[in-house]
């Protein structure tokens, strides 16, 4: 699924497409409302979360995978959990670096026991770290159990996820929007704006995903996940570059036959950092408000207005029908809400984890080429004792390794820059402890110290969102998603294997006839082989998953487009997709009736009707301008191929097999 960056890229360019046009835009105070409602279909991810009922109960399975994630990061009643050890950490280390650059003695006397509680604090980050290894085995058993449920009737019985994407997407979405914009409220009618933007870059987007995926979301839910990621950190990194890039009157080109950026990846913008959770908070959110209720095993604080609660809600159970969905309620929304604001914080947020990617972590100047505490062959001395450098297993940069292996190594990784950070604190608490008045610091000493324990934790910091990143939960830096061109000029190889040669064009050079594959089949139940492309077999009828060529994926925000070429042409308005929006002025495909009936009528049939409705931005854009009529219902998800009307299986019990309309 497109995810919260890509929603939010999209609703950029429409905001500025809008302004530009002379068209109202929503106001600072209901922005927020807007980028909300962008994320579209994205929100039922977590719906519903009802935090007090843990990882059992009706809520969502994906918050099922993150519970385990947030509890560590929330502690228990009485200890502190690894989110605020972490900030106490990093907030320290912070003071006494700033201490150390003034040179201000006094500032340093007053934090000796600030930094005396340091080695407790890594203490419990070491600990707490064990715990992470637990997690290396039970999430993958968690995340086979996140299987969507059989694609039938009633609606209600499925994940709401999937009936969000998946179900009456025209009614929902369209009503939803017609009442928004009927309601008199800025807000709502803000929210209501954004539900097009979600729309739409679901309907455009995840086709794109699905190509590179190898199946839609319904066969391969963790892999498609695992995959956006590392599309949303193109698209991020992408549109953000393209903005200063234009103002300097240049573009970003593709050298090495569309296979290099320049600029590169390198240069581009992340997304740890953009602080995208800031753009949708609502009713004063906080990460302690969230991580609070996870700890105590409370409801999370309402913080969505309740009219905006009722709307959604309203539009929902109608399209959804008897019976309705359980636990999607007022607080299961609300906690749908919290749980996709934390989840973006962690992912885009500079606070906990940091915001520094592996290529621009900065060693402190003079200080030679290691700390003081480390020997020549990377051991630890820590109190006079030295401990050895671990043996850490490094996965092959060319081998689509089993997400658990990596992990082990990332687990490694995490261990050995905890304990150089550990050692070099020891080493600061020990030169402060001999400050008085009368005693002055060794300043160059304590800059060292300071400069390299704060590499070690950068380290940590990216150890960390490697692991969320490998297990599908957080998105790589932008560095990541270049490879070796060389090598690939050479052998034709792609390495690292998640460069985003592989995991951000589509559709996949080896989706071939083979799409789409049909259900994930992880030969047991801890195997977590989503990092691979599907080796399963071919679900028939073969589909599209996405227009013919090999694109990045700002083809689907805002790269299909039509070319003039005269009035006395014929066609005037070739078009650079597959069916794309009809004609400039014309009934866009995505509202045409005639079009979405042709289209149920070939896939009742067995048929493939395949066809894209344009990039992302237009019809948002077509969405918004047209008159607030019900929207039609299209597969969210782009499933079973391109362009597909929402449907179920005829026969329930064979699966897969014919289709009907829902």
């Amino acid at each position: 699924m497109t995810g919260v960056p890509t929603q939010f890229a999209i609703a950029d360019l429409v905001l500025e497409t809008m302004r530009n046009d002379g068209e109202a835009v929503p106001g600072d105070a209901e922005l927020p409302f807007f980028y909300l409602g962008a994320i579209g279909p994205a929100l039922g991810d977590f719906l519903p979360t009802h935090v007090e009922d843990g990882a059992s109960g009706t809520n969502a399975p994906l918050f099922g995978v993150w519970f385990p994630i947030l509890g560590l990061l929330a502690g228990t009643p009485g200890t502190p959990g690894l989110a605020a050890n972490l900030l106490t950490l990093k907030d320290t280390l912070r003071r006494f670096g700033d201490a150390v650059r003034d040179e201000d003695k006094f500032a340093l006397l007053d934090m000796k026991t600030d930094l005396e509680a340091l080695p407790g604090v890594i203490t419990a980050v070491r600990s707490q770290l064990a715990t992470v290894n637990g997690l290396r085995t039970a999430l993958p058993s968690a995340i086979a159990g996140v299987r969507p449920r059989a694609k039938v009737l009633p609606a209600g019985d499925r994940h709401p996820r999937d009936a969000v994407h998946g179900h009456s997407t025209g009614t929902f979405w369209g009503k939803l929007r017609r009442r928004a914009a009927e309601s008199g409220d800025p807000r709502l009618e803000a929210f209501g704006l954004g539900a097009s933007v979600g729309y739409a870059g679901a309907v455009c987007g995840n086709p794109f995903v699905n190509g590179v995926v190898g199946a839609p979301h319904r066969n391969h839910w963790w892999r498609h996940r695992w995959v956006s990621n590392y599309i949303d950190s193109w698209v991020w990194g992408y549109y953000r570059m393209r903005e200063r890039v234009r103002e300097a009157g240049r573009e970003i080109v593709f050298t090495s036959s569309g296979r290099v950026p320049v600029p590169p990846y390198p240069a581009w913008d992340n997304i740890p950092g953009a602080e995208l959770q800031d753009r949708f908070a609502i009713g004063g959110i906080t990460p302690d408000a969230v991580l609070n209720a996870v700890r105590d095993g409370i409801p999370v604080p309402p913080h969505l207005p309740d009219e905006l609660v009722t709307l959604w809600l309203d539009c929902y159970n109608e399209a959804v029908g008897d019976p309705p969905s359980p636990g999607v309620d007022a607080e299961g929304l609300q906690g749908a809400y919290a749980m996709t604001w934390l989840t973006t914080w962690i992912a885009s947020s500079a606070e906990l984890l940091g915001a520094t990617a592996p290529d621009r972590i900065n060693e402190p100047d003079d200080c030679g080429e290691r700390p003081d505490w480390v020997t020549p062959d990377g051991g630890v001395v820590v109190g006079g004792t030295l401990v050895p450098p671990p043996t850490i297993s490094q996965p092959s940069p060319s081998v689509a390794e089993l997400a658990s292996a990596i992990a082990v190594a990332i687990l490694g990784v995490m261990n050995f820059v905890l304990g150089n950070a550990a050692a070099g604190i020891a080493l600061i608490v020990a030169a402060v402890a001999i400050i008085d008045e009368a005693t002055d610091p060794d300043w160059d000493e304590l800059r060292c110290h300071a400069g390299w324990v704060d590499a070690f934790i950068v380290q940590l910091d990216n150890a960390f969102r490697e692991l969320l990143t490998v297990a599908g939960l957080g998105p790589p830096y932008a560095v990541q998603l270049a490879h070796n061109e060389i090598q690939f000029t050479a052998s034709g190889d792609i390495v690292p294997s998640t460069a985003a040669l592989r995991t951000c064009r589509s559709p996949s050079a080896d989706e071939g006839e083979d799409y789409p594959a049909s259900v994930w089949s992880p030969q047991t139940a801890a195997e977590s082989n989503w990092t691979r492309y599907p080796t399963e077999p071919v679900e028939l009828p073969r589909q599209i998953s996405y227009a013919e060529g090999s694109w990045w994926p700002r083809h689907f925000v805002d790269g299909f487009s039509f070319v003039d070429n005269g009035p006395t042409a014929v066609p005037r308005f070739p078009a650079t997709q597959d069916n794309p929006l009809d004609a400039p002025g014309g009934m866009p495909s995505v509202l045409d009736h005639d079009e979405w009936e042709l289209r149920m009528q070939r896939a009742e049939l067995g048929g493939t009707p395949q066809g894209a409705f344009g990039n992302a931005v237009d019809v948002a854009l077509a969405l918004i301008r047209a008159p607030q009529d019900e929207l039609l219902d299209w597969d969210l998800d782009g499933d079973r191929g391109l362009g597909w009307p929402t449907w179920v299986w005829s026969d329930p019990a064979g699966q897969p097999g014919d289709v009907v309309r829902q």
